[in-house]
Formats: C-alpha cells, sequence, structure tokens
C-alpha cells in the first residue's frame, strides 16, 4: 500500500480504520522485526565527529583499538572523521574514504547527508566504497553553503555525475 500525505499521524490512524473496518488489522511496531537479522552498527554524528562517539563507546583515544573494539560488536561499521574523510568497515576490510578538499561555511546537516548518501548506495548495489564515496561528495557540497540540506535539484545532478565518475 502506498499514500502520500502531510501528516503521517493521521494518515497511518485512517489506514488502520480502513483495515479495522473491513476486518482487517495494519501491523504494530515491530511486528515483523523478528524476519530481520542486525548486521551492522552505523554511528553518524549529526554535529563534529562519529569519531569522536567511537573513541568513547571503546575507552581508547586511539584508532586502530577503537576499530578493534568495534569490530568486535558489529559485522560492519562507519566512523566519520570530519575534514579527514571516513573510515568503513565493510565486514572484511577497512576502507579509507578520502575527503573532498571544500571550504566548509556550515557544517548543519554534515552527518545527515552522510548517513543518507551512504545507505542510499548501500541500498541501491553499491558496495561499501562506493556509498563512502558518495556520502563523502554529498555532504562535502552541503558544508559549502549555508542550511542543512541541499536543493533536490543539486541532490540529484550530484548523484548523476557520481554514478557517471564525473566526481
Amino acid at each position: 500500500m502506498e499514500t502520500a500525505t502531510d501528516n503521517r499521524n493521521r494518515t497511518a490512524a485512517e489506514v488502520r480504520s480502513i483495515f479495522s473496518k473491513a476486518g482487517g488489522q495494519l501491523a504494530g511496531q515491530g511486528s515483523v522485526a523478528w524476519q530481520f537479522t542486525p548486521k551492522a552498527y552505523f554511528t553518524f554524528a549529526t554535529e563534529g565527529r562519529s569519531e569522536d562517539e567511537a573513541f568513547e563507546l571503546s575507552g581508547s583515544t586511539e584508532l586502530e583499538p577503537t576499530v578493534e573494539v568495534l569490530k568486535q560488536h558489529a559485522g560492519s561499521f562507519v566512523i566519520t572523521r570530519g575534514n579527514q574523510g571516513a573510515l568503513v568497515f565493510d565486514g572484511e576490510q577497512l576502507i579509507d574514504i578520502e575527503a573532498f578538499p571544500v571550504q566548509a561555511v556550515d557544517t548543519l546537516g554534515a552527518g545527515d547527508m552522510f548517513a543518507g548518501a551512504f545507505l542510499y548506495g548501500l541500498t541501491h548495489a553499491m558496495d561499501y566504497r562506493a556509498a563512502g564515496q558518495l556520502a563523502a561528495l554529498t555532504s562535502a557540497h552541503l558544508v559549502t553553503q549555508f542550511g542543512p540540506r541541499l536543493p533536490t535539484r543539486q541532490t540529484l545532478d550530484l548523484l548523476q555525475q557520481f554514478k557517471a565518475g564525473n566526481f
């Protein structure tokens, strides 16, 4: 079932009511969770770097021991490192994602952009390296302007450039 709405809560309630009147029911939160196995731990800082969060989690201030601790708890993970790029573990290898050199004017939304682009890549048949590169590219473009979002047209242009290898 697909719906379009400006109020998700109201739409969910209306759909639930329609199902109920017809003798059916809409599944509740977590009702199909048993069908899925957790595969990864992702941490994306919305401010700063997730590297700081990873250090806190591991109890270390060094990257190498932090990575080893995370490997014990997650099949794959991403550590964002601000202008130093990101470190991605795909379950087998550690992948260094280089940052795109830009003049940052506003970092608001950079972590969210990185996370969204990375997960977009993984869910659209990209490997971890490509998803990380897409995420680094889009978040680098975001920080060069004010505000937490890229205009839709610019986002689509970046995706097209990335897919064509023009980045």
